[in-house]
């Protein structure tokens, strides 16, 4: 506070003995979109009818929002002593680049977060140039892909029940919009999907299979699926179990089947050896005896 009233004290006592000019402060757009986690920067230029200002105060303040009672000041920079002063939350996060000879004042912001989906101000003061547009104000919109979703089932999935399958993302900006892929025998059955939800009427046998919910939004689409079974008998089986498990069950399938194949192909090549056996026994049989009755 002590710093922000000398500031003010020393632009007004300049202001007096300085000369009137017109300064001049842009943000070239009024809107910057970007991803969360990007490195970004916010342009802002000034011009001032000052050559040579003695002093340029420039001032980053990421505006209130709802939940805030006042702006939050990023950075202050002052041309007189070359000092830049950050707040706490921003010292590792932020940098001020400006250029008195240029007119640049632009602030970078490194691995920016949701937070960061406001309005912010650049503020140049020029002591004796105080006529003009002294500030100028952007908005910043921070995208995010959906998070994985999550795949659940509601209600019991037998026979001539009526279930749900939900599928929801935590997190995505913009809203992220929800699709349903089930398989080929449940088109013909009806089914009404709102929104995140599948509802299901009517279930049979024919509505087993693997359900697919894909989150998508502009950035990214995810996917979870539920392999869903249902079972006559009040015992059931559904789980949020991904296209691994699905494959699991058919390899665990397929290594039964080899395994009985397996059995039968090896009864089958005992069965042909003895076969063999025997009528190399039959056959040395028959030799000795034809060999027996030629000696007698």
């Amino acid at each position: 506070m002590n710093t922000l009233v000398l500031l003010q004290f020393t632009l007004h006592v300049w202001a007096l003995v300085s000369g009137v000019g017109s300064i001049d402060v842009a943000i070239p757009e009024k809107v910057y979109t970007h991803t969360r986690g990007d490195n970004i920067t916010l342009p802002c230029t000034f011009q001032s009818k000052l050559t040579t200002p003695s002093l340029v105060i420039v001032t980053w303040s990421a505006l209130k929002v709802k939940e805030e009672t006042e702006d939050t000041v990023i950075v202050t920079f002052n041309s007189h002593n070359g000092r830049t002063e950050y707040a706490s939350k921003y010292e590792r996060r932020a940098k001020v680049d400006v250029n008195v000879d240029t007119g640049k004042a632009d602030l970078r912001l490194y691995s920016i977060t949701m937070d960061e989906n406001r309005s912010y101000e650049c503020r140049v003061q020029i002591p004796g140039d105080d006529e003009g547009t002294e500030a100028d104000i952007t908005q910043m919109v921070v995208l995010a892909p959906p998070s994985p979703p999550v795949c659940k089932v509601e209600g019991k999935p037998e026979q001539g029940q009526n279930i749900s399958l939900s599928c929801l993302s935590e997190e995505s900006f913009p809203q992220a919009v929800y699709s349903w892929d089930v398989p080929d025998m449940t088109n013909a059955r009806g089914n009404t999907h709102r929104g995140s939800v599948l509802f299901l009427t009517n279930i049979s046998s024919d509505t087993s299979g693997l359900y697919t919910c894909t989150s998508s939004n502009k950035l990214k689409a995810k996917t979870c699926c539920i392999c869903l079974y249902v079972s006559p008998a009040s015992t059931f089986e559904a789980s949020d179990c991904g296209l691994s498990v699905c494959i699991n069950r058919a390899i665990s399938t397929a290594i039964v089947f080899v395994i009985i194949c397996a059995i039968v192909v090896y009864f089958f090549c005992c069965q042909r050896k003895k076969s063999k056996n025997r009528k190399e026994e039959s056959d040395a049989l028959y030799m000795n005896a034809v060999v027996t009755e030629d000696t007698i």
